[in-house]
């Protein structure tokens, strides 16, 4: 697949999209999520569910000694475990056994909003993620990254960022999307949602 940007509303399934093609997939999917309280409520979701290959990690939340990764087919990870040895190696070993499909970047904004300033681990995922898999021998895996709110200047900063050629965002009024089909990619404008400042 091509790397991709996917803009959609709360609560119209952008989380769905990652976890069938987790199923579908023969190897892993990486999920990076940018909150912990993200990577416990959707995996434990899934939990719930009965989907036991689904792993979750982050500063509180640590994987058991010697757990063998490869039996997961889905790992939620907050993106600056990356760069942690210990998970670095973990993740090595990972590949070389199953390999890396996809790499999900979850709320995606957050990469221009907090990846120049207080998250700046967003700003080489993409290479590291890369540079592990060529390490291994392992095909690089797709980008897939996602959000539900972006304003055009971020998302164009989010694919420059994580590398996703795309066209021109255009912001587009939902009774036109009909009249628009040349347009590659289009954003939601929210006429409900009202920012104010007061003084």
């Amino acid at each position: 697949g091509e790397d991709t940007l996917v803009l959609l509303p709360t609560g119209h399934g952008k989380s769905l999209v990652f976890q069938l093609a987790a199923l579908i997939l023969p190897g892993t999917t990486l999920v990076i999520e940018a909150w912990r309280a993200l990577i416990d409520d959707q995996s434990r979701t899934l939990e719930n569910l009965g989907w036991s290959r689904t792993l979750a990690v982050h500063r509180d939340r640590q994987p058991p000694p010697k757990v063998d990764l490869a039996q997961f087919n889905l790992i939620y990870i907050a993106p600056e475990r990356v760069y942690i040895e210990k998970s670095q190696s973990s993740l090595e070993e990972l590949i070389s056994a199953r390999g890396l499909d996809l790499l999900v970047i979850d709320e995606a904004h957050t990469v221009s909003e907090a990846g120049h300033s207080f998250r700046p681990s967003y700003l080489g995922l993409v290479e590291r993620m890369r540079s592990l898999c060529a390490k291994q021998g392992a095909a690089e895996p797709t980008v897939l990254a996602l959000t539900a709110t972006a304003a055009d200047v971020v998302i164009r900063d989010t694919c420059g960022v994580l590398g996703i050629a795309s066209p021109p965002v255009t912001l587009l009024e939902d009774e036109t999307r009909g009249n628009n089909e040349q347009d590659e990619t289009w954003a939601f404008v929210r006429p409900n949602l009202v920012d104010k400042v007061v003084l």
